[in-house]
């Protein structure tokens, strides 16, 4: 309302023409936000990699050990939230969901990059690596929120190894 004030609009609809959107552009705002913080983590694993000299195999460890952090584990939940919001609305569901195209694609263009350097198979595509990517996403909020789905480090590691063997270049 401050904005709207300071900015003499007449009312917020001189920018929205109904509340639905107002809504819908506040979550894609919420949703850039989210992507925003986890861009930056993934441009730093792409940037030490280069210059590991372990490999890739280690910065793909790395990538998949920050996936299953707290950190991102609270991107996960956001993301959830923001779902949510807009769940029942048709309108507010397209506009938000250009938004999480654009973020997706934006994560896939990455994983094509990780190909480049190494890290990932060039016979995996990188789009449906990133949904497979996001798809275990929500895994790990199911085992958040329900205790006897919680992985153990041995198991997380065996399935991070697995999920190595299955994306990077053999050798």
């Amino acid at each position: 309302r401050r904005v709207l004030f300071r900015s003499g609009a007449p009312t917020i609809y001189y920018y929205f023409e109904s509340r639905e959107r107002l809504l819908a552009f506040a979550q894609v705002e919420r949703l850039s936000r989210i992507f925003d913080e986890t861009r930056e983590q993934r441009r730093l694993f792409a940037k030490s990699e280069a210059n590991d000299p372990d490999g890739p195999r280690e910065a793909a460890r790395e990538i998949l050990r920050y996936w299953w952090s707290p950190a991102a584990q609270e991107g996960h939940w956001k993301v959830i939230e923001v779902l949510a919001e807009v769940r029942r609305d048709p309108e507010a569901r397209a506009i938000l969901g250009a938004s999480i195209a654009r973020g997706v694609l934006d994560r896939a263009q990455n994983a094509e990059r990780l190909q480049e350097l190494g890290v990932y198979n060039l016979d995996v595509d990188p789009l449906a690596l990133t949904i497979f990517q996001l798809s275990a996403a929500i895994g790990q909020v199911f085992a958040t929120i329900s205790p006897e789905l919680k992985l153990s480090d041995e198991a997380k590691e065996s399935l991070f190894e697995w999920i190595i063997n299955a994306t990077m270049p053999p050798g």
